[in-house]
């Protein structure tokens, strides 16, 4: 009963080949009972296609943002103004699209803390229920069109730590909460709503309201998951062609979860999800650390992550991690920033 298509790339295909698609892929199913989400890009959607899934029953919508200034822009090329966006936003609340995301980045090249604050001025006029904040992660061996960034263009530890507080403060003054990691939420939006109610969940995908223990990942470099395994497709678009056509499933690679692992597993989800976990689930010498920084404190039964501290979730839930342990011990600053 759950769908999402990822990636922005869906506001590529035309009407008819949504209605192909979704038509496929959703014809035995009531859509009363769809849980739908649908990654856009705001320079390539029309009004025609978001009336074409809306129609289809999907509910969330997530547009990809980045930054609105100009030079920041400029130096991602990914060019897009407030104007046209607020355009295809204004259209999507119109069709009756009542859950709309905003993806946004810290740590762009080019970017400074007025840049970023003008950017989270335009983006809160215009009220979306949810913002992503996520850190800007300069990969260029693996993502080729990071080619021509340069790095010197890039800030680095308290300079980017500076951009992440000023984001945070400014949706925070706008009426925002924070629901998880790098994750925003008005209190009438669904996220929140599920946070308050203990039913926030997190997968591969992030945040979502309910619970889904598997997950069918179509196209190549999806991941699909159940309860005690995951695995993922080719990336590699011929050889995940070829592998179909031979009928065979498509993946290259994948991992069969130990009992150990279901046990991290379950802390890292309570401590992402809850921001609180049990004393007798944990040993709590891996967080005496953050507590003694004031980001984690003691009450009763349980560790409660304190507001200072919900930025550093990653960090103390990599405190849990067998598997990252070696990393854990000499992480810095700024690799989770």
């Amino acid at each position: 009963n759950s769908l999402h298509l990822g990636g922005g790339s869906p506001s590529l295909l035309s009407v008819s080949q949504l209605d192909k698609l979704f038509g496929k892929l959703l014809k035995d199913l009531d859509k009363s009972k769809l849980k739908g989400s649908i990654e856009i890009d705001p320079r390539n959607a029309s009004k025609l296609q978001l009336q074409k899934i809306f129609d289809y029953g999907i509910s969330r919508l997530s547009f990809g943002i980045q930054d609105f200034d100009p030079t920041v822009q400029e130096k991602i090329g990914r060019l897009q103004t407030f104007e046209e966006v607020s355009q295809i936003f204004q259209q999507a609340r119109m069709i009756g699209f009542e859950d709309i995301n905003f993806d946004l980045i810290y740590g762009l090249p080019g970017q400074t803390v007025s840049r970023i604050e003008e950017t989270f001025k335009q983006v809160v006029s215009l009220r979306p229920d949810t913002i992503a904040f996520y850190s800007f992660a300069f990969v260029p061996h693996f993502a080729s069109n990071q080619n021509n960034i340069l790095s010197s263009d890039l800030l680095q530890g308290i300079e980017k730590w500076k951009l992440l507080e000023t984001g945070r403060n400014l949706l925070f003054k706008a009426g925002y909460r924070e629901v998880g990691m790098d994750h925003y939420a008005l209190e009438s939006s669904l996220l929140f709503k599920a946070l308050e109610g203990g039913n926030l969940h997190r997968n591969f995908m992030g945040y979502i309201n309910h619970q889904v223990d598997t997950v069918i990942g179509l196209g190549f470099s999806a991941i699909s998951t159940t309860r005690k395994s995951f695995i993922q497709n080719s990336k590699n678009f011929l050889e995940y062609y070829d592998l179909i056509d031979k009928g065979m499933i498509p993946f290259v690679k994948g991992h069969v979860k130990s009992d150990d692992d279901l046990k991290t597993e379950s802390i890292i989800h309570e401590i992402m999800c809850k921001q609180k976990i049990k004393l007798n689930s944990i040993d709590v010498a891996k967080v005496q650390a953050f507590i003694n920084d004031n980001l984690v404190k003691l009450e009763g039964d349980q560790v409660i992550i304190l507001e200072a501290g919900k930025s550093f979730l990653r960090n103390i839930c990599m405190q849990f991690d067998k598997r990252l342990s070696t990393i854990a011990n000499n992480v810095t600053f700024s690799r989770t920033i």
